[in-house]
Formats: C-alpha cells, structure tokens, sequence
C-alpha cells in the first residue's frame, strides 16, 4: 500500500509541467503496473525463500523482547511502592509479568519448533505486540494523570519495529493499539486531555506505518541485492543452472532433511558425442549446446527441483516429492529426445545422453550415496548409439 502511494507520487512528481501527451500518459501507467508487479512478486519471494532468516530473526527478538518486559515490569512494581502506589497499575503491571514470564517459557522451550512453523512463531509476536501496546496505553495513561500521554508515541514506534511482519498485519496491530490507547484515555480522562490523546494517537498511527512500511521496502530491497549476488555466486555461467558445490549442497541438505519422508530422485544426465562436436565445429558451438541445453532442462523440471552442473558434460537433477517409476521414465526419455533435438548446423550426427537415476529412500537417503548409484546407471549405458536410461535397482 505505502509503495504503491510512492510510486504515484514519484510519477506525478516526474510528470512535467507542460502539456503531458497520452503516449507519456500511457507509459508512465504502463511504469506504475511494473513498479507494482515487481513488488508484489518481490514480497512473496520474500517470504517464501527468505523465511528462514525471517524466523531466526524474530525468534530472537522474541526472546530479548519478553525478557525485557519481563524485567520493565518488574521495575514497574518495585518503584510504584516506593513512588506512587496505584493499585490498578500493580495490577495491570502483575497481570503483564505474569503473561511475559509465561511466554518466556513457551518461547525458550520450543525454539526449535516455533522456527519450523513461521506462522505460529508470527501469531507470537504479534501476542506480544498487542499485549505491550495495549499495557503502555494504560501505563502511560495512569501515571501521566490528566497530562496528554506523550509516552505513548515513542514506545509504541519503538515496539512496532522489533520483528519482521507483513505489512497488513503491523497496519491491524497498530490500529488497534491507537484505538485502545484512546479507550483508555476516555476512561480515565476529561475531554480537553482526550482530545490530545486522540491527536497522538492518530499521528502515532499515521508515522509507525509510514516508517513499518518504508522500513519493509528496505528489507525487500536487500532481500533482492542478496539473492542476486547468490545467485550469481551459485550459477553456472554458461548454462544458468546451479554450478557443481551450490547444487551438492542444496541437494545434500534436502535429501538429509526431507528426501526420506517426501520422497525423491536424482538423476545424472552425461551429454555424449561432444567430443566429435569439438573436433568437428569447435569448442564455440560445444558452449552454444550446453547453453541451450541447460535452457530446455530447466523448462522440463518444476521450479522446486534441483539442477545443477556437475562435470564439463554431466548434469544432475533432483526432483522432489516423486517415486513413481513410470513417471521418472517419460521425464527421462524427453531428455534424451531434448539432446536429440540439439543438432547444430554443419554436424552429421545426432547428439545423444545417457541418464541414470537412483530413488530415495530406497537407493540410499544421501546425495552421495544416490550419485553413486545413478553414475554406475550411466557408466552401464556407455557405449551405446543413441543413448538411454537406466533406473537402478
């Protein structure tokens, strides 16, 4: 929502002064839908692919943050004995501690399970949030008397940039923080005092989702610059696929974490006859077939299954959630008919692939182990005109 009234507002202020023609009409609408396309794929990238830093992130917030209720509280009672006893505040000030302490528990206790269910770990935060804007609305009410409660303002922009949540829900947060901080003003005030607080409530409103929202942006855009740089890092330059170590270590850490619940299969793809190729066209036409066969197997696979280059001629894919046998044989057979496609100008042959294949659990449950299984496949089929596959047994 913030992005998009930036984004207008950038094309209004670009606009010039004089007569606007409708093709500029035209292409600054036509640059408002891309800005807003590119966010919204952006965001779901975000949370999606970044998730795992998301939730580590919060998770540790999470835990400063009740701790230090925790201990703000606790000073709260200790200096209204000695300073000014209210017994709604020590009320108020226990019923929190107590909550706190609770979640302290809750959250130190099942750390490792809150960072594998990022919705629950953001039902959390958000608990907390409520919570605290809702205990400083009335704090801050209850010891400023009659005075305006200017405290609230400050605490509550603070708190509201403690985690990492989506837009909407930080919007709703803050909402009804505001609208609780002017119930309790209500209650506790007269009208001159509550025409004041509403007017901090409001600005309050207004900042805390300007800053929560521009904030957000910021970490979308570094969220960007990151994955570009890592997928740059990651790629093979000449095919676009993942290069030999990020394609082990993503296949080693899914197989070890999920291959034997969800099911898998590795597949190593050796391209065959490019040595004929080199000799015959150079190794200028080798690089142009890799790349466009590097193109094609990306298009064959899902985009949740693992390709890499693993050798000058070798490739290797894993692809998720699979077992069936019949399945993995048409996925075979329309690589080797891919291969055959490839055929340069000014070649006499066809270029042809051997594919082995190796299933998890039931070859093996680590990348290492299946690799091995599927290039024996390969080895096996060396040799033959037109190439083929082999499922290992």
């Amino acid at each position: 929502m913030c992005y998009t009234f930036y984004t207008i507002m950038a094309c209004f202020l670009i606009c010039p002064k004089v007569r606007t023609s409708e093709r500029e009409w035209l292409g600054l609408w036509r640059h408002l839908q891309g800005s807003v396309r590119r966010y919204f794929v952006l965001r779901c990238d975000f949370w999606q692919n970044g998730g795992e830093q998301t939730a580590a992130f919060n998770m540790r917030s999470l835990r400063n943050a009740c701790l230090a209720s925790v201990l703000f509280l606790l000073g709260i009672l200790i200096a209204s004995r000695f300073y000014r006893p209210l017994q709604l505040v020590d009320i108020a000030s226990a019923a929190g501690l107590s909550f706190y302490v609770g979640m302290s528990i809750l959250v130190f206790l099942g750390t490792g399970k809150l960072r594998k269910r990022p919705l629950r770990l953001q039902a959390f935060c958000a608990a907390y949030l409520i919570t605290m804007l809702i205990l400083i609305a009335y704090l801050s009410s209850a010891f400023m008397g009659e005075a305006p409660s200017v405290l609230f303002a400050p605490l509550a922009m603070t708190l509201m940039q403690l985690f990492i949540l989506p837009p909407w829900i930080s919007v709703l947060i803050t909402a009804g923080g505001s609208v609780a901080f002017v119930w309790i003003s209500i209650l506790l005030k007269g009208a001159q005092n509550v025409r004041m607080d509403v007017v901090i409530a409001a600005v309050t409103f207004v900042l805390t989702t300007l800053v929560g929202c521009r904030q957000f942006l910021i970490r979308l855009q570094d969220f960007s610059l990151l994955s570009e740089m890592r997928h740059r890092c990651n790629t093979d330059n000449l095919t676009g696929v993942m290069n030999k170590a990020a394609a082990e270590s993503v296949a080693e850490t899914y197989l070890s974490r999920f291959g034997e619940r969800e099911g898998a299969a590795l597949l190593v793809i050796d391209l065959e006859r490019l040595r004929q190729l080199d000799e015959r066209l150079g190794p200028r036409t080798v690089d142009e077939v890799l790349e466009v066969f590097g193109e094609r197997l990306t298009r064959l696979f899902r985009r949740q299954d693992i390709i890499g280059r693993v050798g000058g001629s070798e490739f290797m894919v894993v692809m998720k959630k699979i077992g069936d046998r019949e399945l993995l044989a048409r996925r075979a057979e329309m690589i080797c008919k891919t291969v055959g496609d490839i055929c340069p100008d000014g070649f006499d042959g066809e270029l042809a692939c051997n594919v082995g294949i190796a299933l998890c659990p039931e070859h093996g449950t680590n990348y290492h182990s299946l690799f091995i299984k599927a290039d024996a496949e390969v080895f096996t089929l060396k040799g033959g005109d037109r190439g083929g596959f082999r499922i290992a047994r």
